[in-house]
């Protein structure tokens, strides 16, 4: 057996299905043996990283990313590094140089000699673990180690990286058979429920990935807890569900925050969730310092130290450990309803009365609420547009809103919308963007036409880097933000999308009418003002 027969073989049985990337001479016996899988071409490495990521958070599967060396690893770097920050099971094979070549000055080599760079050093601490294989009769059992790593525990990105010429050898006679993944059985009895009075439920990014989201909401049910989502955990907001109550982070409000304080909850229970401070007011910071907490998490140490007086609680299977909750429940633990209507309603009088009628971008995002079914999925990356989605929009459904807060970077949010619609073509998925960001990663319309993705880029055109523009405001002066008057329904049609351009709410309203109606790979350019201010921001300090 060669050994790209086996690295075909070994994905397939770890569950991958999709290979992410770019082609080159440094991969292309890999490249070109991938049979048992489906290879998504990209036209650049940071986009096949990206929409990888965004492809297992919503299959929930191992993903791969291919691509040569040297460049290839430099423009992965901040794909690779997002996938590890959100636990994304991902593995990533690299290319390199015959290993007789290598340091001998070729064509986008790796080495410590003349300026080079290895790419296991350069991505070793963005990435769950780095291997080099270089060493045939040890690859196989290296390769199998590698699928295992980015999968178990709290899973993340492996990079593998392989010179050529060992892509094509012929693995000893004793190869070794592929692993398939190795379950961890917790032989622990599961946690007990703590003695509940007063309850909040707080649901973060680990708890989608635990697929534990709806688990958590009938305890939530049970036993009158309000439930708010973290930042990161955007997915698991069920706008329809009577226990929902709010957001943290980019949706905080006073209105919640008086909330949250009159109710002063006396146990919180935290699902998946690291709780960063982006998500918590000094007022929440209370909270916790008054109340019982408990984590419970796949992984906790590293935060350890935020909440260093809570119970931390390491799960393996979140959703089996609150479904035996569930089935054991006696009536004594079950408590009525909260009533959480009205302060819902308030939250959202209060975010409406902050938008005034020039604010065509936070009025168009809000508009995206009654023009959306379940079927729609919201994304969105860094800039103003951000901060709109963030606090405006309530998706009706656990699975309505994925928000790249990875490292946050600008074009992410293109590519992983279309990467998730790969995994789901059965929904329709509304990349939010800005002008900016269109610039760094637009070219993935070019894969989202390609794989005909029901994917809609909704552009939000202001002809500057708006979230910096803002920042600059107080000083007045506006340096190095300007973009220029970009015609992004233009750009569109030149991959071929169905193309619509808005500078009204009305127009808004019609050109997405169309949109939802066809369902097809689309661009709507929606053009604003510079100077508009995310509602969330004013009165606020710039920046």
């Amino acid at each position: 057996m060669k050994f790209y027969e086996y690295i075909n073989y070994t994905l397939k049985s770890y569950g991958c299905r999709k290979v992410f990337g770019v082609p080159g001479s440094q991969v292309k016996p890999i490249w070109q043996n991938l049979n048992d899988l489906e290879i998504i071409l990209c036209s650049h490495e940071q986009e096949a990283s990206y929409a990888a990521t965004g492809y297992s958070k919503a299959s929930g599967e191992l993903v791969a990313v291919v691509t040569i060396g040297s460049p290839g690893v430099t423009n992965c770097a901040s794909g690779v590094a997002s996938a590890n920050m959100d636990s994304v099971p991902m593995l990533y094979i690299s290319g390199q140089v015959p290993q007789p070549l290598k340091g001998r000055g070729l064509l986008q080599e790796e080495s410590s000699i003349n300026r080079s760079f290895n790419s296991v050093d350069f991505l070793a601490p963005i990435t769950k673990e780095q291997i080099e294989i270089y060493d045939i009769s040890k690859a196989a059992e290296m390769f199998s180690e590698a699928c295992e790593k980015a999968m178990s525990g709290r899973s993340g990105c492996v990079h593998v990286t392989i010179p050529v010429d060992i892509q094509s050898m012929e693995l000893p006679t004793s190869e070794i058979e592929p692993n398939t993944i190795k379950e961890t059985l917790d032989k622990s009895t599961v946690p007990e429920l703590p003695n509940i009075t007063k309850p909040l439920i707080i649901v973060g990014w680990g708890c989608w990935q635990a697929g534990a989201t709806k688990q958590v909401y009938e305890l939530a049910k049970k036993i009158g807890a309000p439930v708010l989502a973290t930042s990161k955990g955007y997915s698991c907001i069920w706008g329809e569900h009577p226990n929902y109550l709010g957001k943290l982070g980019y949706g905080y409000n006073p209105i919640l925050d008086k909330y949250l304080v009159d109710y002063a909850p006396e146990q919180i229970l935290v699902f998946g969730s690291s709780m960063g401070r982006r998500n918590i007011s000094e007022s929440c910071l209370h909270l916790f310092e008054h109340s019982e907490t408990y984590l419970y998490s796949i992984e906790y140490k590293d935060v350890m130290f935020r909440f260093p007086k809570g119970n931390w609680i390491q799960t393996d299977n979140m959703a089996s450990m609150v479904d035996t909750w569930l089935d054991n429940m006696d009536d004594s633990k079950i408590r009525q309803n909260c009533d959480l209507k009205s302060v819902r309603q308030e939250q959202r009088k209060y975010i409406l009365d902050k938008i005034e009628s020039k604010d065509i971008m936070a009025r168009a995002i809000f508009e995206l609420n009654d023009l959306c079914d379940e079927s729609c999925v919201i994304s969105a990356e860094a800039g103003n547009h951000l901060l709109d989605v963030g606090v405006m929009y309530e998706p009706k459904q656990p699975g309505g809103m994925f928000l790249d807060v990875g490292i946050r970077a600008m074009g992410s949010s293109s590519c992983s919308a279309s990467g998730m619609a790969v995994a789901w073509k059965d929904k329709f998925f509304i990349a939010v963007t800005g002008d900016g960001s269109m610039l760094m990663n637009g070219n993935v319309m070019y894969m989202a036409k390609h794989y005909d993705l029901p994917v809609l880029f909704l552009v939000i055109n202001n002809s500057s880097l708006g979230r910096v523009r803002v920042g600059q405001m107080e000083q007045k002066a506006y340096i190095g933000t300007d973009l220029g008057n970009i015609d992004f329904s233009l750009y569109g049609k030149a991959f071929g999308l169905d193309t619509y351009k808005a500078e009204s709410i009305e127009e808004f309203q019609m050109a997405m009418k169309k949109i939802l109606e066809k369902r097809k790979t689309a661009v709507l350019e929606l053009c604003t003002d510079k100077d508009e201010i995310p509602p969330s921001l004013k009165g606020a300090p710039l920046f």
